[in-house]
């Protein structure tokens, strides 16, 4: 949870594509924990000020799930929630700036020329 400051998310790289700010009071890292899955975004924490956040490891928050299977139901079923929004924010930045999500393949496209027009 960012307690102050910001966190900005990029497509893959730092400093890069960077698509989406976190704002203090929000939380980042629940759904991968909570679903098995790895991060494919890059974080960073703000450059304007100092960035203060609360961490939980991981083994903790398993435990707590464990203890409490009712708020493990309410924070996985919002942490499924908040995937699908951050991956329809990223997918409509993807194509509002063009950007091919494989950074390679983007690489290719930005040499291509022929995309752009003078």
């Amino acid at each position: 949870m960012i307690f102050k400051g910001t966190v900005t998310l990029s497509l893959s790289v730092k400093d890069e594509n960077e698509y989406f700010t976190l704002f203090s009071t929000n939380y980042f890292g629940d759904y991968q924990i909570l679903m098995g899955l790895r991060s494919s975004e890059c974080y960073k924490s703000s450059v304007d000020s100092q960035t203060y956040c609360h961490c939980l490891k991981k083994r903790d928050l398993i435990d707590l799930m464990s203890t409490f299977p009712t708020a493990k139901y309410i924070f996985t079923e919002r942490a499924i929630q908040r995937r699908l929004e951050f991956r329809r924010v990223k997918k409509q930045y993807e194509n509002f700036a063009d950007v091919h999500p494989n950074p390679e393949i983007d690489a290719i496209q930005l040499g291509d020329s022929s995309r752009f027009t003078v």
